[in-house]
């Protein structure tokens, strides 16, 4: 247990990348609490198709990284399509919601990577200044 939680807070702090089992666990249990956050949702209101699927990419992009990230999206976007809660069809409205959600997953993932980046960039420097070594 000890060995998934090291490896969790150091893929999460961008010290290294988790290993792909991990990370795709990780993503599946995203997706899977978004589709019962959805369900939930649809008790309410049936027309929330992609909406709970975006802290899941969020997430898995932030541990896991563009790969996974990507993965989880194009996964979330099936799923927001694939599953109906509620008398709603596939329309051509889902559709064009399932493109929006494609461009604005893409976005996250490109500013979640965006900041790994830079985060492991300083933090590189910062050692290097005080001529320590990275953990």
């Amino acid at each position: 247990m000890t060995k998934l939680i090291d490896e969790f807070r150091r893929g999460w702090q961008g010290i290294s990348q988790p290993s792909v089992p991990f990370s795709t666990g990780f993503a599946v249990c995203c997706l899977a609490l978004a589709t019962i956050a959805r369900w939930g949702l649809a008790q309410i209101r049936p027309d929330v198709f992609f909406t709970p699927y975006f802290p899941a990419v969020f997430f898995a992009s932030a541990l896991g990284g563009f790969r996974v990230g990507t993965a989880t999206a194009i996964a979330g976007g099936a799923l927001g399509v694939g599953i109906s809660f509620g008398d709603t069809a596939a329309d051509p409205a889902r559709l064009a919601l399932l493109v929006i959600f494609w461009a604005v997953c893409g976005l996250t993932i490109w500013g979640v990577e965006n900041y790994r980046t830079i985060v492991a960039q300083q933090r590189r420097e910062f050692f290097k200044c005080f001529g320590m070594h990275e953990m």
